[in-house]
């Protein structure tokens, strides 16, 4: 019974890992728009 729940747990776990590393990435690529745009528009 707890082998089978772990091994659950454990393949949720991975499946949420990359739902979070995803959302990193477009948090990441999202500043990083922004902060080429404030640094190319002239002061």
């Amino acid at each position: 019974m707890t082998w089978i729940f772990s091994s659950f747990f454990m393949r949720n776990l991975g499946y949420l890992n990359n739902i979070v590393e995803q959302w990193l990435h477009s948090i990441k690529q999202r500043m990083m728009q922004v902060l080429r745009q404030k640094f190319e528009e002239p002061i």
